[in-house]
């Protein structure tokens, strides 16, 4: 088994315990909460890519990475 099916055993298990009501509402509150949550991370990672310039820095690779195989293509 992968390390996700530890990592997610039993974690929502609280929900299966509701009553059929609160468990939609419960289901819907935990599935926004990990969407803002993961929006959040993905948040902080374009800042820190902004940031670091690595758009650029991949681009300039690219083109050098691009030369040199032109050079041994050519």
């Amino acid at each position: 088994m992968s390390v996700d099916w530890y990592f997610l055993s039993g974690k929502f298990e609280f929900l299966a315990h509701m009553d059929p009501v609160s468990m939609v509402i419960g289901v819907i509150l935990c599935g926004a909460g990990i969407f803002v949550a993961c929006s959040l991370i993905d948040w902080i990672r374009e800042l820190l890519f902004r940031k670091l310039k690595v758009k650029s820095r991949l681009a300039r690779l690219e083109e050098k990475i691009s030369l040199k195989f032109d050079n041994y293509l050519n």
